[in-house]
């Protein structure tokens, strides 16, 4: 679709199959989705190109992945899965785009993780918003504390240029956001 809403076409088949969760490439070039009910899993993850053409599967016919996430120069692609045998809160994995060298980390980042820059991932370990490193597989860091992020579970962003974080959570009827600028440390928070 064009920014003015003109010229909607699908992508995808109408095969009463579910696809969510379509993230772009950072180039802009191919879709990552997840897709509901395929060679009898429940979720699996595919690229396609952007305007549409034939799905790629990325993640193995045996492993459901949900909440794909490019890394910033396109080499991986990470995903969550809750498998049963994975542990009770799942396991992240890494993979490259057309399937290869996946990579489960024993150290689960958890909410909706998104790449920083390099092999570096935030989310939350341990009830605290955290920076992993995939490539050292180890947490490089921690960002705040609780008082900052009441709930490292929620959805993050970073800003275009990295120098802003954002994190949601929700209370009550309303969602909640906190915004780190993550050089000087400031806090803004949303009513």
């Amino acid at each position: 679709v064009r920014t003015d809403g003109s010229h909607l076409h699908a992508i995808t088949p109408n095969s009463g199959e579910s696809y969510n969760w379509a993230t772009p490439s950072p180039d802009g070039r191919e879709l990552a989705f997840m897709r509901w009910h395929v060679d009898g899993v429940k979720m699996r993850i595919f690229t396609m190109p952007f305007g549409g053409g034939p799905e790629r599967p990325v993640t193995p016919a045996y492993l459901e992945g949900w909440a794909p996430d490019w890394a910033p120069d396109e080499s991986r692609i990470t995903f969550s899965s809750h498998n049963y045998q994975d542990r009770p809160n799942g396991a992240i994995y890494t993979v490259r785009p057309d399937g290869t060298e996946l990579t489960r980390h024993e150290i689960f980042i958890g909410g909706h993780p998104e790449w920083e820059w390099g092999p570096r991932i935030i989310g939350s370990n341990e009830r605290k918003q955290v920076i992993y490193d995939a490539a050292q597989r180890k947490i490089v860091e921690t960002m705040g504390g609780r008082e900052t992020f009441p709930n490292p579970e929620g959805d993050v962003s970073l800003s275009p240029d990295g120098s802003w974080f954002v994190n949601s959570h929700r209370s009550g009827e309303y969602n909640h956001y906190t915004f780190l600028e993550r050089k000087s440390g400031r806090v803004v928070k949303s009513p």
